[in-house]
């Protein structure tokens, strides 16, 4: 393979990253991205990042499923939706523990799903 078609792989990893650079809502997606993106940097062969990724493609799907209900519960937090914060508050005691993408979107919409139903309870 060129090393022109690595040059792309790196440089699309370093965009993914980057992207969540300097976002305090996204400090969890930036961590998990830098870190995929520091092991396709530090390939020297396309081949090499195969036995690099590891888990790091479901550590970014957990950080960015956590940064993005961190954001709906300071929201939810702010306007006093003490129901609508619970599915939330489940959401991200659970996500540490979801170790395949599969997992966590099985999980999250389980939750949103038993969070739909409180709510018809309360109106």
């Amino acid at each position: 393979m060129s090393d022109s078609f690595l040059e792309e792989y790196k440089a699309y990893y370093n965009v993914r990253a980057e992207r969540y650079a300097n976002n305090p809502n996204y400090k969890h997606s930036y961590e998990a991205e830098r870190n995929l993106s520091e092991a396709m940097q530090s390939c020297n062969e396309l081949k090499e990042f195969k036995d690099k990724i590891g888990n790091l493609n479901e550590k970014c799907a957990n950080a960015l499923i956590k940064d993005k209900h961190l954001m709906r519960k300071a929201f939810y937090d702010d306007l006093k939706e003490t129901v609508r914060v619970k599915a939330v508050d489940r959401i991200l005691e659970k996500e540490p523990g979801c170790q395949t993408a599969l997992d966590l979107a099985t999980m999250v919409s389980e939750e949103e799903n038993k969070g739909s139903i409180e709510e018809e309870h309360v109106v």
